[in-house]
C-alpha cells in the first residue's frame, strides 16, 4: 500500500474513472500521482458493484462509500460517513445530505432507501430501511431494517425506530422505542426542505473551494 507521508496509509481507488463530486480535502504531493493513476479515495467496489455517483453531488474525502451505492443529484455525503452496500443496495435520492458520522447500511432482505430532499443529521445509524421524501432524520437517532418512514415525517433526535416499524406520512416520532408524538405541520415540512436546499448551497460552495 502506498502512503501519502509516512505512515499514514493510502486507500486507492480500483483502477476506475474518478467519481464525479469527490473532492480529496488531502494536499498531495503531484510526484505521487499521474494521469491514469487510481484516484487516493475511500470509494470502491464489492464483488463487481460500485457506488454511482451523481456529477452534481459532493462527497467529502473522508466518507466510505462500498459496493452498490447510489447517490442522487445534488446530494452531499458529509464527513466521516460510512455508506456500505455489500449484500444489497443502499440508493439516496436527490438534493438529499447525510451529515457527519452517520452510518448506512443495509441487510441482504432489506436494501436502504432514502429519498429525495431527506436531511439526516449528525452520528444517525439508518439501516435496511425506506425513508421517504422531504424526512428530517434527527442527530443521533437510529432507523433499523425494514422500518419504514413516511414522506414528511420528523425522526426526533436519539429516537430509536425499531425494525419492521411503520409510520405514515407525515409523523413526528420520538422517544425509544419511536412512536408517533403527532402530525407533522406544513410548516415543519417547509423547514426541512429549506434546511435541504441549505445544503444544497453548502455542498457547491465546498465543490466550489476544490
Amino acid at each position: 500500500m502506498r502512503e501519502i507521508a509516512a505512515g499514514v496509509p493510502v486507500v486507492l481507488w480500483d483502477q476506475v474513472a474518478p467519481v464525479p463530486g469527490y473532492v480529496p480535502s488531502l494536499s498531495l504531493d503531484t510526484s505521487l500521482t499521474t494521469p491514469g493513476d487510481p484516484w487516493i479515495v475511500m470509494i470502491r467496489s464489492f464483488r463487481g458493484a460500485r457506488p454511482a455517483v451523481a456529477a452534481s453531488a459532493y462527497i467529502d474525502a473522508s466518507a466510505v462509500l462500498i459496493g452498490d451505492v447510489t447517490v442522487g443529484d445534488r446530494s452531499s455525503v458529509w464527513c466521516n460517513v460510512t455508506v456500505r452496500a455489500d449484500t444489497s443496495s443502499v440508493s439516496i435520492g436527490d438534493e438529499t445530505s447525510i451529515q457527519d458520522n452517520s452510518c448506512l447500511h443495509e441487510d441482504e432482505d432489506a436494501p436502504l432507501r432514502i429519498g429525495n430532499r431527506v436531511v439526516v443529521g449528525h452520528s444517525c445509524t439508518v439501516h435496511g430501511c425506506d425513508v421517504g421524501d422531504d424526512c428530517l432524520i434527527g442527530m443521533g437517532s437510529t432507523i433499523l431494517s425494514k422500518a419504514r418512514v413516511g414522506a414528511g415525517s420528523i425522526v426526533a433526535a436519539g429516537a430509536v425506530v425499531l425494525g419492521g416499524s411503520d409510520f405514515p406520512p407525515r409523523s413526528l416520532v420520538a422517544g425509544v422505542p419511536a412512536k408517533v408524538k403527532r402530525s407533522v405541520t406544513d410548516a415543519e415540512v417547509e423547514r426541512t426542505r429549506e434546511n435541504a436546499a441549505h445544503y444544497v448551497e453548502l455542498a457547491e460552495q465546498h465543490l466550489d473551494e476544490a
